[in-house]
């Protein structure tokens, strides 16, 4: 009998203990997995923020170099335009001053040249034809 109490008491401890090595395993193990899979999404919403946040950054950073390029762009091209057009003024009333002021006779004021001009050799009349 007392070897029975024996193996009753031995297996109850062993029972116990096996229940409480189970119970702290289990809990271990569930709390591991949990603060894993927390762990986990933490750092997977983390790395998608930071991506987001430099994927926008790029997006915006080419969208302003762009822009700025093309901003660049077109004043170049205005100011192009525009220095062409002042070269092309100014050559041309350098060309009428110069016809105007030598078809007036004695005069060199070209109002009184542009008044005074003939019809064959007046810029306006030549302008004229030239145009229509």
């Amino acid at each position: 009998m007392a070897l029975a109490v024996l193996v009753a008491l031995t297996t109850l401890a062993a029972a116990a203990f096996f229940t409480v090595f189970l119970a702290a395993f289990l809990a271990t193990f569930f709390t591991a997995t949990f603060l894993t899979d927390a762990f986990l999404a933490a750092a997977g919403r983390l790395r998608a923020a930071a991506f987001f946040a430099v994927f926008f950054t790029a997006f915006l950073a080419a969208g302003f170099l762009a822009t700025g390029r093309l901003v660049a762009a077109f004043f170049a091209v205005v100011f192009l335009a525009a220095f062409l057009a002042a070269g092309f003024l100014a050559a041309f009333l350098a060309v009428a001053i110069v016809r105007l002021s030598s078809s007036s006779v004695g005069s060199g004021c070209p109002v009184k040249a542009w008044r005074n001009a003939s019809t064959s050799r007046s810029l306006f009349v030549a302008c004229l034809k030239l145009f229509t």
